[in-house]
């Protein structure tokens, strides 16, 4: 019989994990140099910087390709060809005015985009094209495709939050971030999200953390998907310092959020084991990056549970409940159990499986 653990055996396992040391995921370095980490106590609050300068890191170029398409929008047409000359590139220049005019004096024209995107990876003497208007005509159109980013091929980069697609994906600048390892508390539980004080949308959750306008870093989880982590950036702390304090682990700290479960083990068992509840603990199978971010998250949930916090409370309250029930619905079972085993017993002892009553009187063996 399998026996409902105590809450204060499962506080005793929470308090002994702890925040996972020596996480080591690259900070991108500073294109003008300096630091990485966040600026000292002791600046100057002067020093901050009005903008805050851009983090852009690559994944490894592929086998398959010789080198990424850097971002030429901006350069004048003479100095964007030069920056292609080394891979021999096949391009192709084109008037973005609607009056399609031919293209001479290529120091008269500015590229304002191109295609393939920067960060695509080519090989050399592919095609590149690029999409021109004279230099006085050029401003709007350069900043309109600068702040139009993709971010293509970027494995952690800086960007503005400029909307939302569903419940936790988020657009920084053009690129699409869907929260890794983590999901909203209405998927377990039975909790709906318009009761129990929860929110009514979880995307007002993720919206009052990092509204539209919001400068972060974003750190993808893998070369294929859409999958990341987001760091919230300000003139303060403009340098963050990843995989601490993302905005995943933020969420699942509030308690509307939890670990993924299937990302992790541990959390709510179904009510049949009668268990509360088991660490989460994260899975073998995550990417090297995920791996740095799950024990962090894993940790903000099993505090959530401990301190019944919000949604993740609910699910402690229910689990609960659940697990007194089953062990009530045991305990009755154990009862039936040991009533017909005494019964059988009884009988044994009086002879009850070993008489032959032929005529029914209770006299055994008679002729």
């Amino acid at each position: 019989m399998r026996h409902r653990p105590s809450f204060a055996l499962l506080v005793g396992t929470m308090l002994a994990l702890t925040a996972c040391s020596g996480i080591t995921l690259p900070t991108p370095e500073r294109p003008t140099g300096g630091e990485t980490g966040a600026p000292a106590a002791t600046e100057p609050a002067d020093a901050l910087p009005v903008e805050l300068e851009a983090i852009r890191e690559y994944w490894p170029l592929p086998d398959s390709a010789d080198y990424r398409v850097p971002n030429l929008v901006g350069k004048k047409l003479p100095e964007a060809r030069d920056a292609l000359a080394e891979w021999d590139a096949f391009i192709k220049e084109y008037d973005a005015s609607e009056e399609d005019r031919d293209i001479y004096m290529g120091g008269n024209w500015t590229v304002v985009s191109q295609a393939p995107l920067p960060g695509t990876p080519l090989r050399e003497h592919e095609r590149v094209e690029f999409y021109v208007l004279k230099n006085d005509e050029a401003a709007e159109a350069v900043a309109t495709t600068l702040a139009d980013d993709s971010h293509v091929g970027e494995r952690v980069f800086s960007g503005t939050v400029t909307g939302f697609d569903g419940i936790q994906t988020l657009l920084v600048d053009s690129a699409e971030v869907r929260l890794d390892l983590v999901t909203p508390v209405h998927n377990s539980c039975g909790l709906d999200p318009t009761g129990n004080g929860a929110s009514a949308d979880y995307t007002a959750d993720v919206s009052a953390l990092v509204p539209v306008g919001t400068e972060v870093l974003a750190v993808r989880s893998d070369v294929r998907g859409d999958e990341g982590f987001l760091h919230i950036r300000t003139a303060e702390h403009p340098w963050p310092s990843p995989p601490l304090e993302s905005v995943n682990e933020i969420l699942v700290r509030s308690g509307w959020w939890m670990p993924h479960t299937s990302d992790f083990g541990g959390g709510f068992p179904p009510p049949s084991e009668g268990i509360v509840f088991s660490p989460f603990i994260e899975n073998t199978n995550l990417t090297s990056v995920q791996a740095e971010y799950a024990p962090l998250i894993a940790q903000a949930g099993n505090t959530a549970v401990v301190g019944s916090v919000a949604g993740l409370g609910v699910c402690r309250s229910v689990a609960e409940q659940d697990a007194v029930a089953w062990a009530a619905a045991r305990e009755e079972t154990d009862r039936r159990i040991r009533e017909v085993e005494a019964e059988l017993q009884r009988r044994t002892e009086a002879g009850y499986y070993t008489c032959r009553d032929g005529d029914g009187d209770g006299v055994c063996y008679e002729r």
